[in-house]
């Protein structure tokens, strides 16, 4: 196609060469030449071969960019799902975040303010109201970040703080566990703490 069109062009410059040779006037064989291009320009455009190759390079070059689009979008997407493996924050960075302020680096709180996250959590697991009850605390349920970090968070003090006191066969906390429990926050935690566990003076 690409052929057909310059044989047109090629055709209007003979052609003008041709008929222009006849006038001795450089103004006017000017002006009978850019008429006869211009005339060859429209029959060029309306050409349907013309459109055809047209239609065709701009399908290629649509279809190069789709292409080019798509490439992008996938190293974009390798690009995010990297940093997010690099930069996630571990359970331990999550803690220092959103419970150190309260409960201190070291997780022994404020006694009696701010309970203390160490021995006594291990044997809180003892009892199966008491596994949720670290997730519906107004402290915990509320922090934000995602159901599986939290899980991470609560598994990991458990175990940091409270390996010695956990019970035998203790189950770590499951996502989906963590999932439910953070649904229903607790308006009145010591009041849940003493009907399931005891009271902070005990």
């Amino acid at each position: 196609m690409t052929a057909v069109v310059k044989l047109f062009v090629l055709a209007a410059v003979a052609t003008t060469l041709n008929e222009t040779s006849q006038f001795t006037s450089i103004a006017i064989a000017a002006q009978f030449s850019g008429a006869l291009v211009l005339k060859t320009l429209v029959i060029i455009v309306l050409s349907p071969w013309f459109w055809a190759l047209l239609t065709s390079r701009a399908e290629f070059m649509f279809s190069a960019f789709q292409s080019s689009s798509k490439k992008l979008l996938f190293i974009a997407g390798i690009f995010l799902l990297a940093s997010s493996q690099i930069f996630a924050a571990s359970p331990r960075t999550n803690y220092l975040l959103f419970c150190s302020g309260c409960h201190r680096p070291s997780g022994e709180g404020k006694h009696p303010n701010v309970p203390t996250l160490v021995a006594e959590l291990g044997r809180m697991m003892s009892v199966p109201e008491m596994r949720q009850y670290l997730v519906r605390v107004p402290g915990a349920s509320s922090v934000p970040i995602s159901d599986a970090d939290l899980t991470e968070v609560i598994n990991w003090l458990l175990i940091e703080f409270n390996s010695d006191t956990l019970p035998r066969h203790f189950e770590k906390l499951s996502v989906d566990e963590v999932s439910e429990a953070r649904k229903n926050i607790l308006a009145d935690p010591l009041k849940y703490r003493e009907l399931h566990w005891k009271s902070y003076d005990d």
